[in-house]
């Protein structure tokens, strides 16, 4: 919850998750291609700590983020 709070507070875009499992690499690279082309995500953000984490800047909202 603090990351997501630190992320959302600074408009930044948060992927968290482990290097062993495949889905964080393939959202951090999905993610950097959408910075480098300027397109659209193509994902729906994942918010759920028990999962890889992948917020883009502006898709999270401080009332759905409890207190840090």
């Amino acid at each position: 919850m603090a990351l997501r709070y630190v992320a959302h507070q600074n408009g930044c875009d948060l992927v968290f998750g482990s290097v062993k499992e495949k889905l964080p690499s393939q959202l951090y690279k999905n993610l950097l291609m959408a910075h480098l082309f300027e397109t659209a995500p193509t994902n729906n953000p994942e918010t759920n700590p028990a999962n890889a984490i992948n917020v883009r800047a502006g898709q999270d909202q401080l009332s759905k983020i409890e207190d840090p």
